[in-house]
């Protein structure tokens, strides 16, 4: 690698990733587990100081990490996991743990119920607020009863509450039932409140040691055709510093331990997420896709990415951002935003498993109590003091689905450790198609890359306004500098093209060539003219354009020898 590049890389180092991550979000961070823990250590250590350490099973610390003077984990596959949750992890001071709780959403949403040979319905007139509230009338079991489960932990008290009122003679009753243990921990008992003017009943629940959840009961009276109203319902914990529902983020560095986990059929988990509401929030690889999956979904709608992005066995950074407040889900690769979706549900775990079934290396595993921006994104992204990035901007030659074209194994083979940003899009060009080249350039503004290789100008029209396309070529360049001002520009000249595999009529491109060339030379950029030095030949392509696998192997070793 060159003096220049090893001299850019090295800038800011001066800190540590987590002493970087602490300076950036201090307080905000819930949870974090470098996964750095001694060899043989059976604990993940919680850097946070909140007390969130974890346990390993089937995963071994000890090994090299992504390059900042850290180690990282070994998950050996199906059955392996860091588990780190705890019902401490999901409290959070102030924040309601009671889905619907004034009852508007129809018909009792999120509620249990159960009538007997009583009644309940949603009442309309009789409300405390809004336009519903919930009513209970006694059969002659007396056992018409509401209920709802939450989730707590015996290390805080919860302050319950809810209105209601009752016919003028009876009263409801309610109780708290302790899951964990089988038992109720506070009795069945009267509101005390039989008028037929809302009253707010208020106590403290402290639930009973292990118990992590519990059911709130609201019932009908206990006399044969008793009416008790009900509404506004909630329960929330005076304390807690746990991952915030409603806003918030995660991320996490992942390396595959080889290239074939990409394709054997098994989806592997950098943190597999069970959410409270139904869904999961769950970066993953998808064996049988080919690609990493970040995404959350909520009762069965998916709300983050399905679009999959295929790094190799680099190490990469995955990131979700939530946020009720912009009303918005991100997902991010290597610090690229890949989805931006509609908020859905909070973001409430009842499972934290860090690297379920996965199959090679993880860590820095973090929760943060906010969403975060871009460009703490690219913050979490980059390894300041020795990760470098690469980034593409290409066509389909550089966007290919073989297992290695030839800008991963660049980025895989250099020295050093390297994010890996691929802008590339088929059938584009500097000018041609709707990611051309400003969109590509405009896509890679965040990446805060050392390296930055274009490939483009095959599918332009050699017949169309040269003028234009040398004016696109230099702008923008001149626009990649100003957003990526570390970077060294490189660009890889259209490669020799023919009718097909077998040579036939070779295609005249030197005049995009030539414009791209001059386009480089007026912006002192490297171009590296693959047809005068014949990096490939016609039988290096499956169809006279398209590289085959031997075909990039050829192309990253000329750019290797050009980088090295």
């Amino acid at each position: 690698m060159n003096r220049l590049l090893r001299m850019l890389i090295m800038e800011d180092g001066d800190k540590t990733y987590e002493q970087k991550l602490k300076s950036l979000f201090g307080s905000s961070i819930v949870g974090y587990w470098p996964l750095d823990d001694p060899a043989g250590s059976t604990v993940a250590r919680d850097a946070s100081g909140n007390g969130f350490s974890g346990v390993h099973a089937q995963a071994t610390p000890g090994y090299p990490g992504l390059g900042d003077g850290r180690t990282s984990t070994l998950y050996a596959g199906v059955g392996s996991s860091t588990n780190v949750y705890s019902t401490k992890l999901v409290e959070v001071s102030g924040f309601e743990k009671i889905y619907n709780p004034g009852f508007e959403t129809s018909p009792l949403a999120k509620w249990s119920s159960y009538a007997g040979n009583g009644a309940i319905s949603e009442e309309s007139t009789f409300v405390h607020s809004g336009n519903y509230a919930a009513k209970l009338v006694a059969g002659a079991d007396k056992s018409a009863n509401l209920s709802q489960l939450f989730y707590n932990s015996s290390n805080y008290t919860y302050t319950i509450s809810f209105w209601t009122r009752g016919d003028g003679t009876n009263a409801g009753m309610y109780g708290i039932y302790d899951i964990t243990n089988s038992a109720y921990a506070i009795s069945k008992r009267t509101t005390g409140v039989t008028g037929t003017v809302y009253q707010q009943v208020t106590f403290q629940y402290t639930p009973p040691s292990g118990c992590n959840s519990s059911f709130i009961y609201l019932f009908c009276p206990n006399v044969v055709s008793g009416e008790a109203y009900f509404d506004d319902v909630s329960v929330t914990t005076t304390s807690g510093n746990g991952i915030n529902r409603e806003e918030g983020t995660h991320s996490a560095w992942g390396k595959v331990s080889q290239d074939s986990v990409w394709s054997d059929g098994i989806v592997r988990y950098q943190l597999y997420g069970v959410l409270r509401a139904g869904g999961a929030l769950q970066p993953y690889i998808d064996g049988a896709a080919g690609g990493i999956d970040p995404n959350i979904y909520t009762a069965s709608t998916y709300c983050g990415s399905v679009t999959r992005q295929f790094v190799g066995s680099n190490w990469f950074n995955i990131c979700i951002t939530w946020s009720k407040s912009s009303n918005r889900y991100r997902t991010y690769i290597n610090g690229q935003l890949t989805y931006e979706g509609v908020y859905k549900n909070d973001i409430l775990l009842t499972s934290a498993l860090i690297g379920k079934n996965w199959d090679g290396y993880l860590c820095h595993e973090l929760f943060l109590n906010k969403e975060a921006s871009a460009s703490d994104v690219i913050n979490i992204a980059t390894i300041k003091n020795n990760l470098g990035a690469v980034s593409i901007l290409g066509d389909s030659i550089s966007a290919s689905a073989l297992i290695a074209p030839w800008n991963l194994q660049t980025t895989r083979n250099l020295q050093g450790t390297y994010r890996y940003n691929n802008h590339a899009v088929g059938s584009m060009g500097i000018l041609a198609g709707a990611s051309n080249m400003a969109v590509q350039v405009a896509a890679s503004a965040n990446d805060y890359a050392t390296i930055i290789i274009i490939e483009l100008g095959t599918n332009d029209n050699p017949a169309g306004d040269m003028n234009a396309l040398q004016s696109a070529v230099e702008n923008g360049i001149d626009t990649l500098r100003s957003t990526n001002p570390r970077a060294t520009i490189y660009y890889l000249n259209i490669l020799p093209e023919w009718t097909n595999s077998g040579g036939g009529t070779e295609i005249d491109n030197h005049i995009i060539r030539a414009r791209i060339a001059a386009a480089c030379a007026n912006k002192n950029v490297v171009c590296w003219d693959t047809y005068a030095e014949n990096w490939i030949v016609a039988s290096d392509t499956s169809d006279g354009t398209h590289p085959t696998e031997a075909g990039h192997a050829k192309i990253a070793a000329q750019v290797l020898a050009r980088l090295q």
